[in-house]
């Protein structure tokens, strides 16, 4: 059954009438006022109020919480699908499409899954099953399994006739797959095109060709192809090429979303995890390794400049250039890594090209370096009158910058080959490894040309 959506008028109600409400224990008035709102506000209240989650969502009609469950914090979810019942579990789940209904029961401990699944009808409870079988970031865990599959010598009036048949006793409408003369499927037919077609024309006619995927490929992976194709219809099978199930749009907006999430979170050092709510010792927890790595690298970086602290009494304005050195490096490693992770999460970079952008972004980085050794260079000789200071600047800039380019772009082509995210990458390697090149090239320079 296709998960209900219930139109709503406008209608708002505060946190803080919420939690009068419950305090009042005037559950009838607050339950008159949750059943108007949109799933949207519904969110905003049980996300943001402190206490009387559960009450709230007991408020609420199954096909309202099953609506509702999978928009909800991880907090919230914790919170409220510990406090229910199997039996509640799985009228929620009778008002939730397939696929949605497995994403709820993986955020459940794994001994509860028999007991739900025993108490779902015996078809919902097949659908499911097969699906909770997939790992939930691949195809197999994306997809759902509304499908029929149709003869290309079938006329539209019947393949629609098949349609309405399956949503009667499914719920979901069918994507539509076409087989060859062989029983292989050649391609889908659009539902724009099955709904606008005179009756007597043959399916065959409306096929529009299909992207196959396997069941076990990674989730990134398929939503490159998907944009790769336009989201043309996409059709999961398993090691025998047997149709599996079929990928929608809407589920590939979750995959996007899912995936810029971690990057971002990757970016930053942090786990996906992380929750706004949770507590600061927890927070902590899942936190400090990444900050403790970056804080012994950084300080390995730093320990460089005391190897030149000779150098450094001897010309004390070389430290008014440290962070200016330190910092270009970064932003300039930072631009490359971002160019060649974007790339890769779009699908327009792989191995085959992999030595053409290595070989570009150095480049670009020299060119950056040349550019910004000249002004910076220039600056430093009207405030100075030291023309090796000014030479020293030019030339740490121009091979820092070259090197910056290339750190950017080699670590996260090198993490991919290992098989890692390369978002990891961002702020604790690309960004030390900048900062010592920069000292270390800089004060060496300085050592060699100035004392």
């Amino acid at each position: 059954m296709n998960e209900v959506t219930i139109p709503q008028q406008d209608f708002d109600i505060t946190l803080n009438e919420v939690d009068e409400l419950l305090n009042q224990k005037d559950y009838d008035t607050l339950e008159a006022n949750l059943v108007q709102c949109d799933v949207s506000l519904l969110v905003d209240i049980i996300d943001g109020i402190i206490d009387g989650r559960k009450k709230i969502f007991s408020l609420l009609p199954p096909e309202r919480q099953a609506n509702l469950i999978l928009k909800l914090s991880e907090n919230s979810q914790d919170e409220i699908l510990s406090a229910l019942s199997n039996e509640a579990l799985a009228r929620i789940i009778r008002f939730m499409e397939d696929d949605n209904a497995t994403d709820l029961i993986q955020l459940l401990p794994s001994d509860r899954t028999e007991g739900i699944l025993a108490a779902l009808s015996p078809r919902k409870r097949t659908r499911v099953s097969q699906l909770l079988k997939f790992d939930p970031d691949t195809a197999g865990g994306i997809m759902d399994m509304y499908f029929i599959q149709v003869k290309p010598s079938e006329t539209v009036e019947a393949v629609r006739k098949k349609v309405h048949e399956y949503q009667k006793e499914h719920g979901g409408f069918p994507r539509v797959l076409i087989e060859d003369a062989q029983g292989n499927i050649a391609g889908y037919a659009p539902t724009r095109k099955l709904i606008g077609e005179p009756g007597k024309t043959e399916i065959a006619r409306l096929s529009r060709p299909a992207i196959y995927v396997s069941y076990d490929e990674d989730q990134e992976v398929v939503l490159n192809k998907a944009l790769e194709h336009n989201f043309t219809g996409i059709v999961v099978t398993d090691e025998q090429n047997k149709v599996v199930g079929v990928i929608r749009q809407q589920d590939f907006l979750k995959v996007a979303q899912e995936e810029a999430t971690e990057d971002i979170l990757h970016l930053s050092g942090l786990s996906k995890e992380e929750n706004l709510l949770d507590s600061p010792l927890l927070a902590l927890r899942r936190r400090y390794g990444w900050l403790l790595i970056h804080l012994i690298m950084t300080s390995m970086a730093a320990s460089l400049v005391t190897l030149f602290h000779g150098t450094l009494a001897g010309f004390v304005i070389l430290a008014a250039y440290l962070p200016i050195i330190g910092g270009t490096g970064r932003n300039v490693s930072t631009q490359s890594f971002a160019v060649v992770v974007r790339a890769m999460s779009l699908g327009e970079m792989d191995l085959k090209i992999g030595g053409k952008v290595l070989l570009k972004e150095i480049r670009v980085g020299l060119m950056i370096g040349i550019l910004h050794g000249i002004i910076l260079a220039a600056i430093s000789y009207i405030f100075t009158q030291n023309i090796m200071l000014s030479l020293v600047l030019f030339l740490t800039m121009s091979v820092l910058l070259l090197i910056a380019g290339f750190l950017g772009s080699i670590i996260p082509i090198t993490l991919r080959q290992l098989k890692f995210d390369p978002a990891i990458s961002s702020t604790v390697f690309i960004t030390t490894l900048a900062d010592a090149f920069g000292y270390l090239i800089f004060l060496s320079l300085a050592h060699f040309l100035l004392v």
